[in-house]
């Protein structure tokens, strides 16, 4: 039982790291990301990231942080 919850984890991991690294290269948001529809080639073209990715990163570690302190606790509980 133990073994196949561990494998289904890691399915589920491994699914979720592939999908997450190959999507972005299928859905771009702009067409040609140096354009950003600026007329006036003296601006800076317009960046497509921005930050939101170390966003989503840190919110993943925030919950995995929660999510180990909740499963602690329960433990030191239940003894």
């Amino acid at each position: 039982m133990y073994m196949k919850r561990n494998y289904r984890y890691w399915l589920v991991c491994g699914l979720i790291f592939i999908s997450m690294t190959c999507m972005p290269a299928v859905m771009m948001a702009q067409p040609n990301p140096g354009d950003c529809g600026n007329q006036d080639p003296d601006l800076p073209p317009c960046p497509v990231d921005g930050g939101l990715s170390l966003l989503v990163v840190a919110g993943i570690a925030y919950g995995a942080k929660k999510a180990r302190d909740t499963r602690n606790k329960n433990a030191v509980n239940t003894i």
